[in-house]
Protein backbone atom coordinates (compact mmCIF):
# COMPACT_ATOMS: atom_id res chain seq x y z
CA UNK A 1 0.00 0.00 0.00
CA UNK A 2 1.11 3.46 -0.54
CA UNK A 3 -0.30 7.10 0.38
CA UNK A 4 -1.30 7.52 -3.07
CA UNK A 5 -2.81 4.64 -3.70
CA UNK A 6 -4.14 1.43 -2.51
CA UNK A 7 -3.20 -1.78 -4.33
CA UNK A 8 -5.30 -4.76 -4.26
CA UNK A 9 -4.40 -8.45 -5.44
CA UNK A 10 -6.56 -11.51 -6.00
CA UNK A 11 -6.31 -14.99 -7.49
CA UNK A 12 -9.00 -15.60 -9.34
CA UNK A 13 -10.01 -18.83 -7.95
CA UNK A 14 -9.59 -16.92 -4.20
CA UNK A 15 -12.30 -14.86 -5.42
CA UNK A 16 -16.18 -15.73 -4.24
CA UNK A 17 -18.39 -14.87 -7.34
CA UNK A 18 -22.28 -14.19 -7.33
CA UNK A 19 -23.74 -13.64 -10.63
CA UNK A 20 -26.42 -11.72 -8.75
CA UNK A 21 -23.96 -9.34 -7.91
CA UNK A 22 -24.26 -7.84 -11.20
CA UNK A 23 -26.65 -5.52 -12.84
CA UNK A 24 -29.11 -5.91 -15.85
CA UNK A 25 -26.56 -3.77 -18.15
CA UNK A 26 -23.69 -6.62 -16.94
CA UNK A 27 -25.90 -9.56 -16.51
CA UNK A 28 -26.09 -8.47 -20.75
CA UNK A 29 -22.64 -7.71 -20.91
CA UNK A 30 -21.73 -11.14 -19.42
CA UNK A 31 -23.79 -13.55 -21.17
CA UNK A 32 -22.57 -11.70 -24.63
CA UNK A 33 -19.13 -13.05 -24.07
CA UNK A 34 -18.93 -16.40 -25.91
CA UNK A 35 -15.54 -17.78 -24.22
CA UNK A 36 -16.40 -19.43 -20.71
CA UNK A 37 -13.06 -18.15 -19.25
CA UNK A 38 -14.37 -14.66 -20.33
CA UNK A 39 -17.49 -14.79 -19.09
CA UNK A 40 -15.64 -16.36 -15.87
CA UNK A 41 -12.79 -13.54 -15.81
CA UNK A 42 -15.66 -10.77 -16.15
CA UNK A 43 -17.82 -11.86 -13.43
CA UNK A 44 -14.58 -12.40 -11.10
CA UNK A 45 -13.41 -8.81 -11.79
CA UNK A 46 -17.03 -7.56 -10.98
CA UNK A 47 -17.07 -9.19 -7.76
CA UNK A 48 -13.90 -8.54 -6.91
CA UNK A 49 -14.53 -4.90 -7.41
CA UNK A 50 -17.85 -4.65 -6.15
CA UNK A 51 -17.16 -6.35 -2.95
CA UNK A 52 -14.15 -4.30 -2.17
CA UNK A 53 -16.16 -0.98 -3.21
CA UNK A 54 -19.04 -2.48 -0.65
CA UNK A 55 -16.53 -2.51 2.41
CA UNK A 56 -15.31 1.07 1.23
CA UNK A 57 -18.97 2.75 1.13
CA UNK A 58 -20.88 0.40 3.28
CA UNK A 59 -23.09 -1.03 0.93
CA UNK A 60 -24.05 -4.37 0.18
CA UNK A 61 -21.97 -5.66 -3.50
CA UNK A 62 -25.14 -5.93 -5.05
CA UNK A 63 -26.40 -2.67 -4.26
CA UNK A 64 -23.25 -1.07 -5.90
CA UNK A 65 -24.05 0.44 -9.52
CA UNK A 66 -20.47 0.56 -11.69
CA UNK A 67 -21.24 3.45 -14.52
CA UNK A 68 -18.65 3.92 -17.93
CA UNK A 69 -17.29 6.32 -19.01
CA UNK A 70 -17.51 6.96 -22.94
CA UNK A 71 -14.45 5.29 -23.66
CA UNK A 72 -15.37 2.30 -21.65
CA UNK A 73 -13.28 2.97 -17.78
CA UNK A 74 -15.30 2.14 -15.04
CA UNK A 75 -16.00 4.57 -12.29
CA UNK A 76 -18.56 4.25 -8.98
CA UNK A 77 -20.51 8.09 -8.62
CA UNK A 78 -21.16 7.16 -5.08
CA UNK A 79 -19.89 10.40 -2.77
CA UNK A 80 -18.36 8.32 0.00
CA UNK A 81 -15.13 7.16 -1.06
CA UNK A 82 -12.09 8.68 -0.13
CA UNK A 83 -10.45 6.84 -3.34
CA UNK A 84 -12.89 7.93 -5.75
CA UNK A 85 -10.30 6.30 -8.46
CA UNK A 86 -10.15 2.77 -9.44
CA UNK A 87 -8.69 0.50 -11.91
CA UNK A 88 -8.81 -3.01 -12.52
CA UNK A 89 -6.09 -5.17 -14.40
CA UNK A 90 -6.10 -9.30 -15.01
CA UNK A 91 -3.48 -11.43 -16.25
CA UNK A 92 -3.14 -15.55 -16.23
CA UNK A 93 -5.80 -15.93 -13.42
CA UNK A 94 -4.77 -12.88 -11.44
CA UNK A 95 -6.44 -10.00 -10.92
CA UNK A 96 -5.17 -6.61 -9.49
CA UNK A 97 -7.28 -3.00 -8.09
CA UNK A 98 -6.12 -0.16 -7.22
CA UNK A 99 -7.74 3.03 -5.87
CA UNK A 100 -6.38 6.71 -5.77
CA UNK A 101 -7.51 10.08 -5.25
CA UNK A 102 -5.95 10.34 -8.63
CA UNK A 103 -7.00 9.05 -11.87
CA UNK A 104 -5.47 6.25 -11.91
CA UNK A 105 -4.43 2.98 -14.63
CA UNK A 106 -2.83 0.00 -13.97
CA UNK A 107 -1.70 -3.17 -15.53
CA UNK A 108 -0.50 -6.65 -14.73
CA UNK A 109 1.68 -8.75 -17.19
CA UNK A 110 3.59 -12.03 -16.98
CA UNK A 111 6.75 -12.41 -18.69
CA UNK A 112 5.08 -14.97 -21.07
CA UNK A 113 2.23 -11.95 -22.12
CA UNK A 114 4.70 -9.69 -24.20
CA UNK A 115 7.47 -10.53 -26.86
CA UNK A 116 9.48 -7.76 -28.68
CA UNK A 117 8.25 -9.33 -32.00
CA UNK A 118 4.13 -8.52 -31.13
CA UNK A 119 5.51 -5.22 -29.66
CA UNK A 120 7.05 -4.14 -32.70
CA UNK A 121 4.42 -2.09 -33.90
CA UNK A 122 3.92 -0.27 -31.34
CA UNK A 123 7.40 0.97 -30.13
CA UNK A 124 9.61 4.00 -31.17
CA UNK A 125 12.75 3.85 -32.88
CA UNK A 126 14.07 5.30 -29.26
CA UNK A 127 12.30 2.31 -27.65
CA UNK A 128 13.66 -0.06 -29.84
CA UNK A 129 16.85 0.97 -30.39
CA UNK A 130 17.35 1.22 -26.26
CA UNK A 131 15.76 -3.13 -26.13
CA UNK A 132 18.25 -4.48 -29.12
CA UNK A 133 20.94 -2.90 -27.01
CA UNK A 134 20.51 -4.81 -24.16
CA UNK A 135 20.82 -8.57 -22.91
CA UNK A 136 18.51 -11.07 -23.48
CA UNK A 137 17.48 -11.27 -19.88
CA UNK A 138 17.55 -6.96 -19.75
CA UNK A 139 15.40 -6.84 -22.70
CA UNK A 140 12.84 -9.19 -21.46
CA UNK A 141 12.43 -7.02 -17.95
CA UNK A 142 12.58 -3.82 -19.45
CA UNK A 143 10.15 -4.76 -22.46
CA UNK A 144 7.31 -6.08 -20.54
CA UNK A 145 8.70 -2.74 -17.87
CA UNK A 146 7.62 -0.70 -20.87
CA UNK A 147 4.20 -2.81 -22.41
CA UNK A 148 2.66 -2.34 -18.48
CA UNK A 149 3.40 1.53 -17.78
CA UNK A 150 2.00 2.59 -21.63
CA UNK A 151 -1.18 0.11 -20.29
CA UNK A 152 -1.40 2.18 -17.22
CA UNK A 153 -1.07 5.18 -19.01
CA UNK A 154 -3.56 4.81 -21.82
CA UNK A 155 -6.35 3.51 -19.09
CA UNK A 156 -5.47 6.49 -15.87
CA UNK A 157 -6.23 8.66 -19.55
CA UNK A 158 -9.16 6.78 -20.31
CA UNK A 159 -8.19 5.77 -23.96
CA UNK A 160 -7.61 8.68 -25.36
CA UNK A 161 -3.89 7.95 -26.36
CA UNK A 162 -2.88 4.95 -28.30
CA UNK A 163 -0.01 2.80 -27.64
CA UNK A 164 1.40 3.88 -30.96
CA UNK A 165 0.95 7.70 -29.65
CA UNK A 166 3.12 7.15 -26.25
CA UNK A 167 6.78 6.75 -26.58
CA UNK A 168 9.17 6.75 -23.25
CA UNK A 169 12.86 7.53 -23.11
CA UNK A 170 15.40 5.50 -20.88
CA UNK A 171 17.91 6.77 -17.95
CA UNK A 172 19.60 5.19 -15.60
CA UNK A 173 16.30 5.42 -13.79
CA UNK A 174 14.76 2.97 -16.08
CA UNK A 175 11.75 4.45 -18.33
CA UNK A 176 10.38 8.24 -18.13
CA UNK A 177 7.66 9.18 -20.12
CA UNK A 178 8.41 11.39 -23.29
CA UNK A 179 5.42 11.62 -25.32
CA UNK A 180 2.40 13.23 -24.82
CA UNK A 181 3.39 15.43 -21.97
CA UNK A 182 1.50 14.52 -19.06
CA UNK A 183 1.34 15.68 -15.21
CA UNK A 184 1.83 12.05 -14.09
CA UNK A 185 3.42 9.11 -12.15
CA UNK A 186 4.47 5.71 -12.72
CA UNK A 187 5.15 3.37 -9.81
CA UNK A 188 6.35 -0.43 -10.64
CA UNK A 189 5.21 -3.72 -8.31
CA UNK A 190 7.62 -6.82 -9.56
CA UNK A 191 7.62 -9.99 -8.51
CA UNK A 192 9.40 -13.02 -9.64
CA UNK A 193 6.31 -14.08 -11.85
CA UNK A 194 4.78 -10.72 -12.85
CA UNK A 195 4.98 -7.18 -13.25
CA UNK A 196 2.53 -4.71 -12.26
CA UNK A 197 2.55 -0.50 -13.45
CA UNK A 198 0.44 2.03 -11.93
CA UNK A 199 -0.06 5.40 -13.42
CA UNK A 200 -1.34 8.04 -11.31
CA UNK A 201 -2.45 11.58 -13.65
CA UNK A 202 -2.27 14.72 -11.14
CA UNK A 203 -3.34 17.26 -14.12
CA UNK A 204 -6.14 17.87 -11.61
Amino acid sequence: MDDEYILLQKKQDDIVVDIGQLDEEELHRYNRYIDSNKKAEFLAGRCFLKQELSKMVQMPPHDIRISLSANGKPYHTGSRLASPHFNLSHSNGVLVIAFSKFPIGVDIAFQSDVSIESLQPFLSDKELSVLNDQTETEQKESLIHLFTMKEAFIKATDKVWGLDLISFNWNQDGWQLWQPVENCSFKIHKTKEHFISICLLKNE
